[in-house]
């Protein structure tokens, strides 16, 4: 296909809530996190439209390396948000964050179908597992006519291991195996900084029909470069296909090109079976949930798969502070619709 580029905006949280003017209270749903920048976004919603609400998420993790000071963090987190958002918070109650598929479907359908008029969701610090299911509830939820997903920057990562101890590759709830009844199919990675059980899907028993690509996120925060290219090395080795795998380069924080690849790499969103693993920055498993929504309404018979290798265990410092410009929190925007205007929902025509 061409090299066409949709408008689909994006931008700072700032400069997003200036051009969208609106008067009408939003409102957030993150996660509580021992991150810093756990909240970063909803203090920046609320401090841009008063009146707005707040939802979080309250995820058990399984374990986590330094739990008790995990533990505190998490506690600190939600103190904090008392303090910040006072009457407007709502936090739901506690669920381990590897609940089953069908309670991630259950919570994530029950709060969409509570919301309506403006949401932000943010992705910041939000687990896959769930905010990937989320994310499709609340795009199918039409009485929710601005839903625009946010994702805040850290000051940096640990060096440390992130993620330990993954689970075996399997598809996210309210996803399936895709069946690769078709003579190709397409499988799309977006590089990280750990394997995992990547090698369940790309091994000697499963890569048969397979062609693969790798989506390498640019620019990458230190010491992220060096680690995105020891994944690449280490799927490539793993790799037991015909073809050697394909590196795509793409932006790390633009949702939108990031998309305009996916569909470049997967016939214009139309392949007929598609299997893409939400590795590495949650921009790219954003858009990797968006074209798999778009998929499932324009051409619900095709397959697509996306599925992930859940650790059990991740580091107690997985990130620090908040990154920071001019003083003002780098929280980026990303608007999937605008007073019932979708902006991720089309397919090019084939």
């Amino acid at each position: 296909m061409g090299t066409q580029h949709a408008f689909r905006p994006s931008g700072p949280i700032r400069w997003i809530f200036d051009k969208l003017k609106s008067i009408e209270p939003w409102t957030v749903i993150g996660s509580l996190s021992p991150e810093d920048r756990g909240l970063a976004a909803p203090r920046e919603v609320l401090g841009l439209s008063p009146h707005s609400r707040v939802t979080l998420l309250k995820l058990a993790p399984f374990t986590m390396r330094g739990d008790a000071e995990v533990r505190a963090r998490l506690a600190k987190s939600e103190a904090d948000a008392t303090k910040y958002f006072s009457s407007e918070l709502t936090i739901r109650p506690e669920l381990p964050l590897h609940a089953s598929d069908h309670e991630v479907l259950e919570s994530v359908q029950y709060i969409a179908g509570e919301l309506r008029g403006q949401v932000v969701v943010d992705i910041s610090t939000m687990p896959k597992r769930w905010f990937i299911p989320l994310v499709q509830a609340l795009v199918e939820r039409h009485q929710i006519h601005t839903l625009v997903a946010t994702n805040s920057k850290p000051d940096k990562y640990s060096n440390d291991r992130l993620a330990t101890d993954p689970e075996p590759w399997e598809p996210l709830p309210g996803y399936m195996y895709a069946e690769r009844q078709s003579s190709e199919t397409t499988a799309i990675i977006g590089v990280g900084y750990h394997m995992l059980n990547l090698h369940e899907l790309i091994g000697e028993s499963t890569a048969g029909n397979l062609n693969l690509k790798l989506f390498l996120p640019f620019p990458s925060l230190h010491p992220g470069f060096r680690q995105n290219w020891e994944f690449v090395r280490d799927v490539t080795t793993a790799w037991k296909g015909t073809a050697p795998p394909e590196i795509v380069r793409v932006p790390t924080d633009d949702v939108s090109l990031i998309f305009d690849r996916l569909l470049q790499q997967s016939q214009g969103g139309r392949a007929e079976s598609l299997i893409m693993a939400p590795f590495g920055p949650k921009t790219i498993s954003l858009a990797m949930c968006l074209l798999a929504i778009a998929r499932e309404q324009i051409r619900p018979e095709v397959e697509t798969e996306i599925g992930y290798t859940q650790p059990k265990a991740y580091a107690s410092d997985y990130s620090s502070g908040v990154a920071m410009r001019d003083g003002i929190p780098l929280v980026n925007a990303y608007c999937i619709r605008i007073r019932e205007r979708s902006f991720y929902c089309d397919l090019p025509t084939a």
